[in-house]
């Protein structure tokens, strides 16, 4: 009778084990599942910011040629008063509004998230497009690649709080050209930002990055608060 229940006691506990090693490679599968939705959830965010990005450039290309337009049509009923051929009255306005195109560069774009203790030069992205005329700057790296050469105004900003202290510097190819340091307080914070005027040449990169001064400390913010953001044109 006693070996019986020995035999039983042991072949319990050996079904007890092997529950509990099953479960603990479910408990495994589950974490790995986990992770594999973190990461699929991330690529869907950043296919949707890519494409809510295109959309609103689109938006803002329609948006922007009926005031366009209606100047160029009163235009040209000024001039069929004045007895020009409608012909030529066309072909000079659809002249203006391509050589302003081609010529006008100008973008402002800001960060939709914070980034998190950022590290010594680390460079930020601004990945939400309003303005990108001449299509210089690329949001994926937070750069703007001049097409043209001349002088250009860049003016960036960036949001802190608590006991955060941040330096950022603007920046063309290797060289700082300007540097910015906030340092927020316990309870109040806020935005601070910089404007440089400087002479770029064509294919130059120009982006914004934190210093390598050791003077950076908690996280850059940019929500509907405060945003950081990152904007330039070329003087005409």
């Amino acid at each position: 009778m006693i070996f019986e229940l020995k035999s039983l006691l042991l072949d319990q506990n050996e079904r007890i084990l092997a529950l509990e090693r099953q479960n603990a490679m479910q408990s495994e599968e589950i974490a790995e599942f986990r992770t594999m939705i973190q990461t699929q959830d991330e690529k869907i965010l950043h296919l949707q910011r890519q494409r809510a990005c295109k959309t609103n450039i689109k938006n803002s290309s329609i948006l922007n040629e009926p005031t366009s337009m209606n100047v160029q049509m009163k235009k040209a009923s000024a001039f069929k008063r004045s007895g020009i051929p409608e012909k030529v009255i066309q072909t000079s306005a659809q002249q203006r509004i391509a050589r302003a195109a081609d010529t006008t560069i100008a973008f402002y774009a800001y960060s939709s998230h914070t980034f998190p203790r950022p590290s010594d030069h680390f460079i930020l992205n601004f990945d939400t497009i309003i303005t990108n005329l001449g299509n210089g700057y690329h949001p994926h790296s937070g750069t703007f690649i001049a097409t043209r050469s001349g002088y250009y105004v860049f003016t960036w900003s960036f949001r802190i709080q608590g006991d955060a202290h941040i330096s950022t510097e603007l920046v063309v190819n290797d060289t700082p050209r300007g540097t910015v340091y906030y340092d927020a307080t316990e309870k109040v914070g806020g935005n601070t930002g910089g404007t440089v005027v400087v002479h770029v040449n064509q294919d130059d990169e120009v982006f914004i990055r934190t210093t390598n001064t050791n003077y950076n400390l908690g996280d850059i913010l940019s929500d509907n608060a405060g945003r950081t953001y990152f904007g330039g044109w070329l003087l005409s």
